[in-house]
C-alpha cells in the first residue's frame, strides 16, 4: 500500500491516510477534504476557490495522471523503521507498525495514530480497550434499558386505547363495521 509513495510523490504537505472510502488528505480538523480511490479517482474534492492551493495542486495533479497514482498506491512503500504500535478494534488488540510514534503520525497500512487510540506498550493498548469496552456496554445497557421503558409505555398505551375502542363498539354496535381493530 503505496500512501507514503503518493505523499512524496504529489509532495503533499497535508496528512495522508488510508481509510475503506480511500485515501483521505485533509488537516487536523477534516480528515478528508480530499478523497481518491485507489486507482486514481477522485471521490472528494474542492470546490474552485481552493484550487490555487496546496490542495488544489493536489487534485489537478491527480487527475491530470491517475494511472501514476494508482501504480504508487499499488506500490509497497519503504519505511526506515517498523516500530510497534498497538491499538484495539471490535474487541481485538491489533499490533502495527510505524517509524515513528504519535499523532499525526500514520501506521505503515496507513492509518492515523490518534494517541488515544495508538500504544507503544501493549498493556496501556489493553487497559484503553477494556475502558473502552466497558463504557460501550454501559451505554448500550442503558439504551437497552430506556429502549424497553418506551416499549412498555408504548405497550400499556396501546392497551388503553384497544380498550377505549372495544368499549366504544360496545355502547355503540353500529360501529363495529365502519372500525378497524388491532385484532382485525
Amino acid at each position: 500500500m503505496g500512501w507514503k509513495n503518493i505523499r512524496t510523490h504529489y509532495d503533499i504537505k497535508h496528512y495522508v491516510r488510508v481509510e475503506d472510502k480511500g485515501i483521505c488528505i485533509g488537516s487536523p480538523y477534516i480528515h478528508d477534504i480530499i478523497i481518491v480511490s485507489p486507482t486514481g479517482r477522485i471521490l472528494k474534492g474542492l470546490d474552485k476557490e481552493f484550487s490555487v492551493y496546496d490542495l488544489g495542486r493536489y487534485v489537478r495533479d491527480i487527475v491530470a495522471d491517475p494511472q501514476t497514482f494508482a501504480r504508487l498506491f499499488a506500490e509497497p512503500d519503504q519505511f526506515e523503521r517498523s516500530l510497534p504500535v498497538y491499538t484495539y478494534e471490535d474487541g481485538e488488540i491489533l499490533t502495527k507498525y510505524c517509524e515513528e510514534y504519535g499523532f499525526p503520525n500514520v501506521t505503515h497500512d496507513g492509518a492515523m495514530m490518534y494517541d488515544n487510540l495508538f500504544f507503544k506498550d501493549l498493556g496501556d493498548a489493553l487497559k484503553s480497550a477494556k475502558i473502552e469496552a466497558e463504557s460501550a456496554v454501559r451505554l448500550c445497557t442503558q439504551s437497552f434499558e430506556e429502549a424497553t421503558r418506551q416499549l412498555e409505555r408504548a405497550s400499556v398505551r396501546l392497551t388503553t386505547q384497544q380498550a377505549h375502542l372495544d368499549r366504544l363498539i360496545q355502547t355503540y354496535p353500529e360501529l363495529a363495521d365502519e372500525c378497524f381493530s388491532s385484532d382485525r
